[in-house]
């Protein structure tokens, strides 16, 4: 797996805002990436780009965002 080189202005989708999702947004904050967290059941978005999104370990792999 490759890993995306971060830059400002970047956009990442977070799936989970537990405390690794949370840790996440807190790294990705800091490097200027913008964020979006989906948390508990609510609809994955249609539309939008994502430059990569990070799924916080307990989102199940059953669950529906997958």
């Amino acid at each position: 797996m490759t890993l995306p080189e971060i830059k400002s202005g970047m956009k990442a989708l977070i799936l989970g805002y537990g405390a690794s999702g949370k840790a996440a947004e807190r790294l990705l904050k800091n490097q200027g990436v913008d964020t979006l967290i989906l948390d508990g059941d609510v609809e994955f978005p249609c539309s939008g780009h994502f430059d990569f999104a990070i799924t916080s370990p307990g989102i199940s792999l059953n669950h529906k965002w997958h």
